[in-house]
């Protein structure tokens, strides 16, 4: 499942949950931009699934993002591009058991 949703001020973690369970039954997921910081419901539910907690979004600058890993998902992209200044890096505090395939990098 692709989430490049933009949820942050969904608070009611029934709803998370619905959301949360489907992936534990082993549903991959593919974690887009701001998806990474939606669903503050008072729980690390998806903090955990991300692999990440995030705050939010840095300033906006041109960043050249870079392959890291090796996934099938990554088939056919470059290994690395420009983005222009448009573009936000995602503020990160920690990487728990989650797996960087891409990063960003000013």
């Amino acid at each position: 499942m692709f989430h490049n949703e933009c949820f942050a001020n969904v608070k009611d973690p029934e709803f998370l949950k619905r959301i949360v369970v489907e992936h534990e039954k082993g549903t991959p997921a593919v974690i887009m931009h701001c998806a990474m910081h939606c669903y503050r419901a008072g729980t690390d539910d998806w903090f955990k699934l991300c692999g990440i907690t995030s705050p939010g979004h840095g300033k906006h600058y041109a960043y050249t993002a870079k392959t890291v890993g090796d996934h099938p998902v990554l088939r056919g992209l470059p290994k690395e591009w420009a983005l222009p200044k448009r573009g936000a890096l995602s503020l990160r505090h920690d990487l728990a058991d989650g797996h960087a395939a891409r990063r960003g990098h000013a």
